[in-house]
């Protein structure tokens, strides 16, 4: 009943003990009372319990959490409140039915685990695949939208794209007067950037756009 590699129980090798020390201690225990009957049933040697991984967590405590947490999956252990475990109306039948029954459902648990896992992955994936394509249609349609935005953008009369352009300077904060006449040098409007009541900057703005065609 122990792994080949460490001489240590594997988390399936827990199972079994952990019902009966469930048992022995009347159903239900804390996780410490679990570990040390399962410790004395085993006659697990104090150089097995002090074995680390490199982290420095005890393997076997672990392993046994793992054995806790499968047996709770399989419904054949619960928790009663923080810390302390049960055994339920489906575990003790299983105890009657036997080691070998138990690790025979266990497998077959495993393997449903790993069916749902796998359904689920691909639910996640097919959810994925559809936020990809809404992103790409979002993505496509801010495309166009910025296209044709822009395109009107320069179709625009000089005087009404000036407009358009202080419009959206006056909606981020700034106060602008319209200047522009001859003699300018292409400075169209004049205005203040308050940053606070105390900062203020004086600004010149020059509307300008382009079109690559």
């Amino acid at each position: 009943m122990t792994s080949q590699d460490s001489g240590i129980p594997s988390n399936r090798d827990f199972l079994w003990p952990t019902l009966q020390a469930l048992k022995e201690r009347g159903n239900s225990a804390s996780k410490k009372e679990i570990e040390e009957t399962i410790t004395r049933q085993m006659d697990l040697s104090d150089e097995i319990m002090s074995a680390t991984y490199e982290t420095g967590a005890f393997i076997a405590a672990i392993r046994m959490g793992w054995a806790r947490s499968w047996l709770k999956g399989m419904q054949l252990v619960g928790n009663a409140e923080r810390g302390v475990w049960v055994l339920t109306p489906l575990g003790m039948r299983g105890l009657e039915g036997g080691e070998r029954k138990l690790l025979d459902d266990f497998k077959a648990y495993k393997r449903q685990s790993l069916i749902a896992y796998k359904q689920e992955r691909e639910k996640r994936k097919g959810k994925d695949k559809d936020i990809v394509e809404d992103e790409n249609r979002l993505y496509e349609e801010d495309q166009r939208w910025k296209g044709a935005l822009l395109k009107r953008l320069i179709s625009l009369e000089p005087d009404a794209f000036e407009r358009v352009c202080f419009a959206v300077l006056r909606e981020y904060g700034y106060e602008i007067e319209k200047t522009g006449g001859a003699g300018d040098r292409g400075i169209d409007g004049k205005g203040i950037l308050r940053l606070d009541n105390l900062i203020s900057f004086d600004i010149a703005i020059q509307c300008k756009r382009y079109s690559e065609e």
